[in-house]
């Protein structure tokens, strides 16, 4: 054989092996997909209860948790994926204090996933993105540097913590509804949360900016029935927590509601209306309401001295309109402590 031929056969052989060789690698290195059958039992750790059979989804790959199943996954030890996908009408569970699932990429709840106890992280740049029910009653909900959550449907938190994992602010868009509902202790840290839905708030959220900004900006609807945003003394000093409306607020039932080192301002373009409710103000200067748009309806705004007394009294500060009963009706609205009128 010529040499000529020899190097063309080398080169033929060359050009088929490359391929395998490639397609070989891609199957042991690249993420897979693992669909959850629960044919086993509620275990997320049982290797029965995924397919394939015998393996579980790891850090690169894809958890899928389908509807119909005979039982749904339960985590009671430390789970890491890639991506996390809950399918309409499959359910999610974490319920134990040593249960923790990690998300490295993206998570999408189209059914439900409830954290009752343990964690669920989202990793560095991940996102979480909610289509049917989110359902916090304790544990933490980490999330990574430039991590970010949206909910397009609900979310009811009675309990727990939402926090960044380390220094830094996340973002948590709601388009959906937000329940922030009477349980366990709420905390809320680092956190800049825009609401283009709806929050109704029946309970205290314990707030805190020790790690980043802190703040709510309303641009549809917030129903505050009950409870407040309050910075706890142990956090102090503290950046305020920054309430900001540009749309409307409605203040409403005898139920006690509060601010503490907190900052309201009702904008140009937002409304607030009281509805036979009163509104307590405690802390420094920073803890202060500003109006700016329009303040409206029957109740008290009460603007309690601060502690220690050499500390400034939190203000009401006005630029807007203020009109007691509403816009077509007569009433009364008290106000309780500093006021300043700004042109």
């Amino acid at each position: 054989m010529s040499a000529y031929k020899k190097t063309l056969m080398f080169v033929l052989c060359g050009l088929l092996f490359v391929p395998v060789f490639l397609s070989l690698t891609g199957n042991t290195c690249g993420a897979d997909d693992y669909t959850w059958t629960g044919n086993s039992s509620d275990d997320w750790s049982d290797l029965n209860n995924w397919l394939p059979i015998g393996m579980m989804p790891s850090s690169t790959d894809k958890a899928i948790i389908p509807g119909g199943a005979p039982n749904y996954p339960r985590i009671t030890d430390y789970r890491p994926v890639g991506e996390l996908l809950v399918e309409e009408n499959a359910y999610l569970l974490i319920s134990s204090s040593t249960g923790s699932l990690q998300i490295f990429g993206t998570a999408e709840i189209n059914g439900s996933l409830t954290l009752s106890e343990g964690s669920f992280h989202i990793s560095t740049d991940g996102t979480c993105t909610v289509n049917g029910l989110l359902k916090l009653d304790a544990g933490i909900f980490y999330f990574g540097h430039n991590a970010s959550m949206l909910n397009n449907a609900t979310i009811d938190w009675s309990g727990g913590e939402i926090r960044p994992l380390s220094v830094n602010t996340f973002i948590l868009n709601n388009s959906g509804e937000m329940n922030i509902t009477t349980g366990g202790i709420k905390k809320l840290t680092a956190c800049v949360l825009t609401n283009n839905g709806t929050i109704n708030l029946s309970d205290t959220v314990e707030v805190s900016s020790s790690t980043g900004i802190t703040g709510i900006t309303n641009k549809n609807i917030l129903n505050w029935i009950a409870g407040g945003f309050v910075i706890p003394p142990l956090s102090l000093p503290s950046p305020p927590f920054l309430l900001t409306n540009n749309a409307e607020i409605n203040i409403s039932t005898a139920n006690p509601k509060s601010l503490s080192y907190c900052t309201f301002t009702n904008e140009f373009d937002g409304n607030v209306n009281i509805n036979n409710a009163a509104l307590s103000v405690s802390g420094n200067e920073n803890s202060r309401f500003e109006n700016k748009g329009h303040l409206m309806g029957n109740g008290t705004l009460n603007f309690i001295p601060p502690s220690p007394p050499d500390l400034a009294m939190p203000p009401f500060r006005n630029s807007g309109i203020i009109k007691p009963g509403g816009l077509d009706a007569v009433g009364k609205l008290i106000i309780k402590g500093k006021y300043e009128q700004v042109a």
